[in-house]
């Protein structure tokens, strides 16, 4: 990650990220596990965990985010 300068989504086991129609949300399995937003910024990972069990707009993660037409 630290020579890449894509962002990146990581996720603990029993855990998941779900995308529909632009938007996206966590579920998990466990209280204990999470999912995370990695950015490189000028060389530091920054972690930022994402916990929200309810739909939200993908553009909230990823303001350059524009859905492919159908």
């Amino acid at each position: 990650m630290k020579t890449q300068t894509a962002t990146a989504l990581a996720v603990d086991n029993n855990c998941a990220i779900v995308f529909q129609d632009g938007f996206y949300k966590v579920i998990k399995s466990k209280e204990t596990v999470n999912a995370f937003l990695l950015e490189n910024l000028n060389g530091e990972i920054k972690k930022r965990k994402i916990d929200n069990p309810d739909f939200k707009p993908v553009v909230n993660l990823f303001p350059g985010y524009k859905e492919e037409p159908k």
